[in-house]
């Protein structure tokens, strides 16, 4: 491909490697001995002897600009001088940064006119994590995986999953291919941009290394940019750049297309559940009151999808393509979220033209490319009557949407619905029917989760109910109607017919306000006053009072 085709993940950005274990134990012993030793007056009195040169005073951004921070050693780190507090902390920050961690401001030491005369500063770790942790022994070995990953696959009822995307770690890797052998394993991008970031010491690099792992390419234009990338930085001999390169089915998009990973690219989602967990348990929680907030974090979780399962019934989108049936029957298949995925494609595809077709034995291939750019082709295939259709862009098994050249192709065949060889079951309003009420991985859970959804229903009427007396009473008496009624189903009864209000009707009305009848033909939608029968009834009325009234007098 000639074009770099991709989306930016959203939650990738840089950040700092973290010092390891040891590093952390020896400064914080040094830290506390130094602190045993020495107060702030006497190691500021120690400074006051200290030799000044010119050559290493820094006063200004400019002058921090000009530094090489990666030729700089521990010795020599200590002979620069700083005009200000804040040049003498970015000078650190950077230092720190090309070593591979972060700095952070520590304690300061002021004078009587509350002026700071000293500011130590740190590793931004140091001081977060208690020492006796460090003193543990290392358990991540490829046992202590494959049992995590055997404990994960009896809790999924034996499901084993199609892909996994771990941060890269060698006894994760070496436990997968055991437990999992037929899974598809990606790296994270956003450890890789990351370590990047701290091995190379180049945002430019950083940025066409990123390029090189999401753009979607072809496997020889991915080789050639690659060796580009490495001649133009002279980063041949890079020991963990060739690594990374060995690793290259793992993370570069042309060799993942076509594996199924739902577009994940990273494991923020992951890393998204421990934030929400964070906000609902606290370090100082029991197991008690941790399992309490946990079913908490479970219940807001179980009704946010109940919401989403709503809003996806909840009426119809507007139509917004010249492609209607194909976005109407996308509407009512997919969910909302899915569906506003989708309808993109639909408009990128009114830019992809079929240029050309060849008929096979049981299929047809179509050539499709874009508008004004003749030079891309991709190739859409047509098996078997639309039982089956494939493209060599592979985005539908990646991602299990139709690209849009398969449906400028169902546009020039004039399909008017999705093939249910397009649709991914996992991604439509019906995902959870297919599910086997008769499971044992089902049962029991399903119960669960409804009466956790129902739970959560009932209070949040509860609260509006309550607002009034009216409101109150109509749903308490709808509630206990409900529950007659199934309890009665239960024990094998009929059950009576509830009642949809919480007022008591008078016998024989129904409670729906009855049409409006003319009183003169009895017909509905008028009244006497515009009936076609008013001339012709009000004649028979005075012909019948006259005759009444002659018998009277009769009598």
């Amino acid at each position: 491909m000639d074009e770099c085709e991709y989306e930016h993940e959203d939650s990738i950005f840089y950040d700092e490697k973290y010092p390891d274990d040891e590093s952390y134990l020896d400064e914080l012993q040094q830290e506390e001995e130094l602190g045993d030793e020495l107060d702030g007056e006497e190691i500021f009195a120690e400074l006051t002897d200290y030799d000044y040169n010119d050559a290493y005073g820094l006063d200004s951004i400019e002058d921090l600009l000009k530094l090489d921070f990666l030729s700089i050693g521990e010795v020599e780190v200590d002979k620069f001088h700083f005009g200000t507090l804040a040049i003498a902390f970015e000078f650190y920050n950077r230092f720190a940064k090309s070593q591979g961690f972060s700095a952070r401001k520590d304690k300061n030491w002021k004078n009587s006119t509350d002026e700071t005369y000293m500011q130590r500063f740190v590793c931004f770790r140091q001081g977060y994590q208690l020492e006796k942790w460090y003193t543990l022994p290392n358990n991540e070995t490829d046992e202590t995986y494959i049992w995590v990953l055997q404990q994960f696959l009896e809790a999924m009822d034996g499901r084993v999953p199609s892909s996994v995307i771990t941060d890269g770690a060698r006894a994760m890797k070496n436990a997968i291919e055991k437990v999992f052998p037929g899974t598809h394993h990606r790296l994270c991008a956003w450890h890789l941009l990351r370590n990047a970031t701290t091995n190379m010491c180049s945002p430019r690099f950083t940025s066409k290394f990123r390029d090189c792992m999401l753009g979607d390419y072809e496997i020889p234009v991915f080789r050639n940019k690659w060796h580009i990338l490495v001649e133009e930085f002279g980063v041949e001999e890079k020991e963990w750049l060739n690594e990374i390169y060995e690793k290259r089915r793992s993370w570069a998009t042309c060799y993942i297309r076509g594996k199924f990973f739902a577009g994940f690219r990273t494991t923020s989602r992951c890393e998204g559940l421990h934030s929400l967990i964070g906000k609902y348990t606290k370090p100082h929680y029991d197991l008690s009151e941790f399992i309490e907030h946990f079913q908490r974090m479970l219940g807001h979780m179980r009704f946010r999808e109940f919401y989403a399962e709503y809003e996806s019934a909840r009426g119809v989108p507007v139509m917004q393509t010249c492609i209607e049936p194909l976005e109407m029957c996308a509407a009512d298949t997919y969910t909302r979220e899915v569906f506003f995925l989708f309808r993109p494609i639909l408009v990128r595809s009114g830019a992809m033209r079929v240029v050309d077709y060849q008929t096979r034995d049981n299929s047809i291939i179509y050539y499709v490319c874009r508008y004004a750019k003749p030079t891309k082709v991709w190739e859409v295939e047509w098996v078997d009557n639309g039982n089956a259709i494939t493209c060599s862009c592979m985005r539908m098994e990646s991602f299990g949407i139709p690209c849009e050249h398969i449906i400028s192709v169902l546009v020039r065949r004039d399909v008017r619905e999705i093939p249910k060889c397009l649709v991914l079951h996992r991604w439509t309003k019906k995902a959870k029917e297919s599910m086997s009420e008769s499971s044992s991985f089902t049962s029991e859970l399903q119960v669960s989760n409804r009466l956790c959804i129902l739970n959560e229903c009932a209070r949040m009427m509860s609260e509006v109910a309550c607002a009034t007396t009216e409101r109150f009473h109509e749903a308490r008496d709808l509630m206990l109607d409900l529950y007659s009624s199934y309890k009665a189903l239960d024990e094998g009864n009929t059950p009576s017919k509830p009642r949809l209000g919480g007022g008591t009707n008078p016998k024989g009305h129904s409670g729906r306000k009855k049409p409006q009848r003319c009183s003169n033909c009895k017909k509905p939608g008028h009244n006497k006053t515009s009936c076609s029968k008013r001339n012709e009834n009000a004649f028979s009325t005075q012909g019948s009072s006259t005759r009444q009234t002659d018998v009277s007098r009769q009598k």
